[in-house]
């Protein structure tokens, strides 16, 4: 598995090239002459010197206090906003356009730049829905006006938007149209190539990726911007490893590399090592491609080295260090274990903190209610009526209150019963003996069986591992995990399996209910075939009246009510975790999920019934 340099760092810079204003009309009075040429040396300082941008807006505000005409005042609003939302202080920038917002007395050019400017606010606070309203909001007023630069920069804005929703084929067309917009701006033309490169990446078009990015490239050397440049070398290097010219893409990395140690940049170099080590792999000098992968573990968090740990065991593998190998592979079980209950402690704390919040400002408001009835009857009893109205709000704000607190206890619920699903999903025991089962193949020097059992176990893995926070799963992901835990189980038990899906079932579009099966499955090997000769499996997703259903067929011994050990299923299914999920399926998304069991000395057939579900492209 690789990674590549992320969109998220372009995407701000397209974001960020916000609208700010020094430009007036011929008709001028001396104080917008002034006022402009304020505007102007505060430009210049964005978005290098913040602070010294900041005070020339000061310096326009003291001069604007001479004048009524709002639309000077609109102006330093709007270069004001523009600072502030560099400085990631988007509470400031809001209060600033706030005035604004609603006058549509001002001049046109004015209202694009400041529904402009709101839109940029609201992207920086992840409300693209918003962002988009306002952005659409200021087309129309800069296409009156022929303002191509700033249509230029709401095109690709909207295009980021797009990007970040992974609409990729909307955000091509997005930044496609901001490039037909001329403009003298070339930092601007980079940041719209580099993520219209981006943007063919991500759908796999990298020979388009490559012609765009190089694009970027000439305009960046002819600049002399050595972020820009380190940015694109590093895309390069990833486009070339896609496209598997390594070579290419190792010349691009290391230059990328060359100008981050000039400029003495430390953060997100764990990217340009893992696409170095990549390409190296590739080309199967694992050496060096460890020797690399090793650089990006010592410089990443451990969100990231994940990835890395992943990339070690395959250039291990390669060097046949199949011990090194286990040991990464073992390594990322247990940071993605621990990353997983990290995310989960840290959301449960936020609802127990809002939930607490909430506790208490009801408290101060009931307290608040009652001192204002108290004294309402000390000061005059004729405003007895006025006390029941503010009694009868107060019973209403409590309702409203203790209402939301039940929802927020029962999503505290949810996530505890999620990370308890994420614990049973695979039984402690099954992941000790198939790294045990492992590592007396790598001692018996059995090379073929351990990589093969090593590719199984990180797939299975990094399955559950990934799609843990994931209502429904990709049929076609689901039918390859339970064939690597079948294939991983037979290391223990003798036996033979077949999974087979209805041909009318389209795999790569249809989602059923996240690790749902595995259980059943689990308990089909443990109590089923477990101590039969002979055993077999047979699961089969089949297509009845719109709806799908899951058999899963053993021939072992069966289970009986009441029989010790035997009277539920396997422990790890945890039966009552099941139950709650199906319940939850049903209330959250209207999804009934049917269960049927039968067994008997012969064998058992365990049945799931669920509607179809197609994922919406």
């Amino acid at each position: 598995m690789e990674f590549s340099m992320s969109s998220k760092k372009l995407f701000f810079s397209v974001v960020c090239f916000l609208s700010v204003l020094t430009g007036y009309g011929q008709e001028t009075t001396v104080i917008e002459t002034e006022v402009a040429t304020v505007l102007t040396k505060s430009q210049k300082f964005i978005p290098q010197k913040l602070d010294s941008a900041l005070i020339y807006v000061e310096k326009a505000e003291k001069l604007a206090t001479q004048s009524t005409d709002k639309n000077i005042h609109a102006r330093i609003a709007i270069q004001k906003a523009g600072v502030y939302i560099y400085q990631r202080n988007l509470k400031e920038a809001s209060a600033a356009l706030a005035p604004y917002r609603e006058d549509t007395s001002l001049d046109s050019i004015l209202i694009g730049k400041v529904h402009q400017n709101m839109g940029s606010v609201f992207l920086s606070e992840g409300k693209k829905e918003k962002a988009l309203e306002q952005y659409l909001q200021a087309i129309p007023f800069y296409e009156q006006q022929k303002d191509t630069l700033s249509l230029s920069k709401i095109y690709a804005s909207i295009g980021s938007i797009q990007s970040m929703s992974k609409n990729n084929e909307g955000a091509i067309a997005y930044f496609t149209k901001a490039l037909t917009y001329k403009n003298n701006n070339p930092m601007l033309r980079v940041q719209i190539l580099s993520n219209l490169s981006l943007a063919h990446y991500n759908t796999k078009a990298y020979d388009e990726a490559i012609t765009t990015s190089k694009k970027a490239l000439v305009i960046a050397e002819k600049i002399n911007h050595a972020g820009f440049l380190a940015i694109i070398y590093t895309n390069l290097c990833n486009f070339y490893k896609e496209t598997k010219a390594y070579d290419t893409g190792i010349t691009y990395g290391e230059k990328a590399l060359a100008l981050k140690t000039k400029l003495g940049q430390k953060s997100n170099l764990e990217y340009t090592y893992n696409n170095i080590g990549y390409c190296f792999l590739g080309k199967k000098d694992f050496q060096k491609a460890k020797h690399y992968f090793l650089k990006a573990l010592s410089s990443a968090p451990p969100e990231n080295q994940l990835y890395i740990l992943n990339n070690l065991k395959d250039a291990s593998n390669g060097l046949q260090e199949y011990k090194e190998a286990l040991r990464y592979a073992e390594q990322y079980v247990q940071l993605s274990d621990s990353l997983q209950v990290a995310k989960e402690k840290t959301k449960i704390a936020e609802i127990v903190t809002r939930y607490e919040s909430e506790k208490q400002a009801q408290q101060i408001e009931v307290l608040q209610t009652e001192n204002e009835l108290k004294s309402s009857r000390i000061q005059n009893q004729k405003i007895y009526v006025a006390g029941i109205i503010l009694l009868t709000l107060l019973l209403i704000s409590i309702l409203i209150l203790w209402n939301r607190n039940q929802k927020n206890k029962q999503l505290l619920k949810q996530l505890q019963l999620q990370q308890r699903l994420l614990q049973t999903q695979l039984n402690p025991h099954f992941l000790f003996h198939a790294l045990q089962s492992i590592q007396n193949y790598i001692f018996k020097n059995k090379k073929e069986e351990s990589v093969q059992y090593l590719a199984s176990f990180s797939t299975v893995m990094r399955s559950v591992l990934e799609s843990s926070e994931e209502d429904f799963i990709i049929m076609e992901k689901e039918v390859d995990v339970l064939s690597k835990y079948l294939h991983l189980q037979q290391l223990h038990y003798s036996f033979a399996y077949n999974i087979e899906v209805d041909e009318r079932l389209q795999q790569d579009s249809v989602l059923i209910p996240t690790m749902f099966t595995e259980p059943f499955l689990e308990n089909a090997v443990i109590h089923g075939i477990k101590n039969v000769k002979n055993g077999y499996i047979n699961v089969r997703y089949a297509l009845v009246n719109k709806n799908i259903e899951v058999t899963i067929t053993d021939n072992g011994n069966g289970f009986q009510e009441g029989a010790s050990d035997h009277n539920k299923l396997h422990k790890s299914m945890s039966s009552d975790i099941i139950q709650k999920r199906r319940e939850n399926y049903q209330k959250i998304h209207n999804f009934p999920i049917e269960v049927r069991i039968k067994s008997d000395e012969k064998g058992s057939i365990i049945s799931i019934n669920f509607p179809l579900k197609e994922e919406i492209l």
